[in-house]
């Protein structure tokens, strides 16, 4: 009876071992990817800290339309711009977000923000098994850059610059890399505190809904009574995806003949007449 018992205790104690051991070897379900995030600046690679031209990254992990993660990180954080993404086996859709913004929105098509900054991006597929390494992450330029470029000085009583862009475009569909709306948006800047200040520049970013974009705007700027000190509409301004429109004039001097050039940061350069 005792033979019988240790057999028993050996049994069962060689068949927890091989449990033991089978449960070793059993593979892992999810496998920790590094990102290394960079970007290409105009026409050349970055040739500065990720942080000079960004303050917030976004990493947005959907699979099968649900999505699993987002991870943030901030230009304050040590190791700004790599990233680790506990992932699960199988195939993720993969949205990364470099901004200035206070905050960056995804729901699955497009990408909204407080409000619209410089904005890199990049999406991708990827399958991760246990083969899965290490991915070099290439951020693309998604906004067009206008600036008004005010020549002359601003007067006194002034009070405020006013851009009214018709065909502004504040979400992105990451997919395609288009403005996925377009609508009439104002901006205002308070030029009260800067009277006597010369060549002054006011800026916005745009996303761009489609190739050959052109908005419509009307510039204007109003003294402490509300009144205009100039009010002038430019229309067919073209904006385009990396590059940057400037309308530049003279806005107060009276008298002055000028004119509004849009150009292109890396292209051409086109002169429209006021």
């Amino acid at each position: 009876m005792k033979k019988i018992l240790n057999c028993l205790f050996l049994t069962m104690l060689f068949a927890s071992c091989v449990n033991h051991i089978e449960e070793e070897l059993q593979p892992t379900s999810t496998k920790i990817v590094n990102f290394n995030i960079g970007f290409d600046i105009e026409n050349g690679p970055m040739s500065r800290a990720l942080s000079d031209y960004i303050t917030g990254i976004e990493v947005f992990d959907y699979m099968g339309g649900e999505e699993k993660t987002h991870i943030s990180q901030t230009s304050t954080e040590s190791g700004f711009g790599s990233v680790q993404l506990d992932a699960a086996f199988g195939t993720h859709q993969l949205v990364f977000v470099g901004h200035n913004s206070g905050s960056c929105e995804y729901d699955g098509e497009k990408l909204s923000f407080d409000k619209v900054t410089d904005t890199f991006t990049y999406t991708t597929q990827l399958t991760v098994d246990n083969k899965t390494g290490s991915q070099d992450i290439t951020l693309a330029r998604q906004v067009g850059k206008l600036t008004l470029f005010v020549n002359d000085a601003i007067p006194e009583k002034a009070d405020k610059m006013i851009l009214t862009v018709k065909g502004y475009s504040d979400e992105l569909n990451p997919e395609t890399g288009k403005g996925n709306n377009s609508f009439e948006y104002t901006k205002e800047w308070s030029i009260g505190g800067h009277v006597g200040a010369t060549k002054s520049n006011y800026n916005l970013y745009s996303f761009i809904p489609n190739d050959g974009y052109e908005v419509d705007v009307n510039i204007r700027a109003v003294n402490t009574d509300g009144e205009d000190l100039y009010n002038r509409d430019v229309t067919d301004v073209p904006l385009r995806k990396n590059q940057q429109t400037t309308i530049r004039g003279s806005l107060f001097t009276a008298g002055m003949t000028a004119s509004i050039s849009v150009s292109f940061q890396w292209d051409e350069t086109i002169t429209m007449p006021l």
